[in-house]
């Protein structure tokens, strides 16, 4: 007669693989004198858990600048698990961060195919296509970034950039407004706000906003620059 096996849950494969990985590294502790120490020991441990070379790639592109050891872990991480969003993000920033864009696109695309609600994927995607000037692009992808999280300041920021980028500056002043209404410190806001006013030739509006972000941020030549131009308009509007 044939003895059965039976297959145990993954959850308690992975509860039995932490455990013992505790256990067992517990006097190594004193070794991992950082994050790129202690996931290089988990790999050693268990050369196919995805997530340490994912967590070894982070820690490679966000400490240490070295986003070729980043991208060699995480398409380590990918060969592994091929449909982990959070990985092809991460893998997607470096290749932005590299100028490799249309590998960045390549990855937060195929993310959004896997996860239709990634947040990060569309406003990585969108960020990727103002890097690379394609506004028209960037537009729907920061907008259902915004539908999945309406709340996040920082997207609304990113629109209302996007919507001066296309000449659409009331729809830009819009989003400015809202993000400074909630974030009245952020200089930048009020410098591409007053950009937006100044191509309105609302020349008195722009000036303030430039003198605004002068005053938040002492050392912003832009602004010191347009605040210049738009004084200089207003004193010929006055001699006309």
């Amino acid at each position: 007669m044939k003895k059965k096996y039976f297959k145990l849950p993954l959850i308690i494969i992975i509860g039995i693989r932490l455990t013992y990985f505790l256990i067992s590294s517990y006097s190594y502790s004193a070794t991992w004198k950082d994050s790129n120490t202690l996931w290089t020991y988990v790999i050693k441990f268990d050369p196919e858990y995805s997530i340490a070379y994912k967590s070894r790639a982070y820690w490679n592109a966000t400490e240490k600048n070295n986003y070729q050891k980043a991208l060699e872990d995480y398409n380590k991480s990918i060969i592994l698990n091929p449909l982990d969003v959070s990985t092809l993000i991460g893998r997607g920033n470096v290749y932005g961060i590299i100028g490799k864009f249309d590998l960045a696109i390549a990855d937060f695309s195929y993310a959004i195919k896997i996860d239709s609600l990634s947040m990060d994927a569309y406003r990585n995607r969108a960020i990727t296509f103002i890097n690379i000037k394609q506004y028209a692009k960037a537009l729907p992808d920061i907008n259902k970034a915004i539908c999945i999280s309406p709340q996040n300041i920082e997207l609304i920021g990113i629109r209302g950039y996007v919507y001066l980028q296309l000449n659409n500056y009331n729809e830009c002043i819009k989003n400015y407004n809202l993000v400074i209404l909630n974030n009245p410190s952020e200089a930048k806001s009020y410098f591409y706000e007053g950009i937006a006013y100044f191509n309105l030739k609302n020349f008195k509006r722009a000036s303030d906003l430039f003198t605004k972000t002068i005053e938040l941020k002492k050392d912003y030549p832009d602004a010191e620059h347009y605040r210049s131009e738009t004084l200089n308009e207003l004193n010929h509007l006055k001699v006309k």
